[in-house]
């Protein structure tokens, strides 16, 4: 969504932009092959980013000039992942027409029936389905993405301040349905959830036959709950240590659970799509306990949960060894990063 032009490049760039954190992942692809040659991650201090606005801009500054000297960007192409809670999602039945014709047609449906509650606004949308009316009529339906301008041009405007190539701004979870093409391993035609969970919010969003369908944040602060521990050690006190962090984790879990259940039965029965079903869950984020966060959501939503990373293959042989633990924080800016190379 949002394109900025269109070209290849053999290196090419995902960052994603959360409340908390900014991570990056820089591809390059060499013939047919595709990887990992350069990961990043930075800490955003609290009042900097809130629900994706941009609060204090020169500190914001300040974090990505120090990523790109760090990082030594120059000309490669980025493509940005922003928060979805400034975005709207909207499903729209429209008559067929020509692009050109059938982007005003969508313009003037948002403006006389949408009404977004912003000044000015950019879209994109994707098209489900070709329906034909009772009267012979051809009619598309689609689903629509909408936000502020103002939103995504205070991303853009400091990314090109900083001599960066802002080439595409996207859904972190389009992203992650980009990922999961390239790992192979799901069978996206279903419905399934995917979870990106964050130290102080959890993005949750439902994907049916490819098409992101809903979208929803809670805040959850995860170290109200869980601490770093070392559970190699085997004395009484680290015993214990160990059972309280499973303790933790699952009333993380619970807590989760809870919002998640009530996120499903919105999406199947408010909604009115009780001839789907939830066959996966998908979990990605930086939190250290996915794994263990996984097997407890199983069980509280008696559903499959799985824990999303990022093959082998595509990281650089350099990289494997630092890189392999923390691949599932990564999955949305690789997804992001997959744009220019698929």
């Amino acid at each position: 969504m949002l394109n900025w032009g269109i070209w290849k490049n053999k290196r090419t760039v995902g960052l994603e932009i959360k409340d908390t954190i900014i991570k990056l992942v820089e591809l390059e692809r060499t013939g047919e092959d595709v990887q990992i040659k350069k990961f990043y991650s930075e800490p955003i201090p609290a009042g900097v980013v809130t629900a994706g606005q941009i609060v204090d801009q020169d500190h914001f500054f300040e974090i990505l000039f120090l990523m790109k000297e760090k990082t030594g960007l120059k000309n490669q192409s980025i493509h940005l992942a922003i928060d979805c809670q400034q975005v709207l999602l909207r499903p729209l039945q429209i008559s067929n027409a020509p692009k050109k014709e059938l982007r005003k047609a969508i313009e003037l449906e948002i403006e006389n029936q949408i009404q977004p509650p912003f000044d000015e606004y950019v879209f994109d949308f994707s098209i489900l389905n070709d329906v034909e009316t009772g009267d012979g009529e051809e009619r598309l339906e689609l689903m629509l993405v909408i936000a502020p301008k103002a939103y995504i041009t205070s991303y853009v405007d400091l990314l090109r301040e900083l001599d960066l190539n802002p080439k595409s701004v996207d859904l972190g979870p389009l992203s992650v349905v980009r990922a999961l093409r390239a790992n192979e391993a799901w069978a996206l035609d279903r419905t399934f959830m995917i979870i990106n969970v964050g130290d102080k919010s959890t993005e949750v969003s439902i994907v049916h036959d490819r098409v992101l369908k809903m979208v929803r944040s809670f805040a959850l602060d995860v170290h109200a709950f869980l601490y770093d521990s070392d559970h190699s050690t085997t004395d009484a006190r680290d015993f214990v240590e160990i059972q309280e962090q499973r303790s933790m984790i699952q009333s993380f879990a619970n807590e989760m659970g809870g919002e998640l259940e009530r996120i499903i039965n919105f999406y199947l029965y408010t909604l009115n799509n009780r001839d789907q079903q939830i066959a996966q869950v998908i979990l990605v984020g930086e939190i250290t306990n996915l794994h263990e966060l996984a097997d407890y959501l199983s069980i509280r939503l008696n559903l499959q949960v799985l824990v999303e990373g990022i093959r082998e293959q595509y990281i650089a042989p350099s990289l494997r060894d630092q890189f392999g633990p923390q691949s599932p924080s990564f999955v949305v800016p690789f997804g992001l990063a997959l744009k220019d190379v698929n």
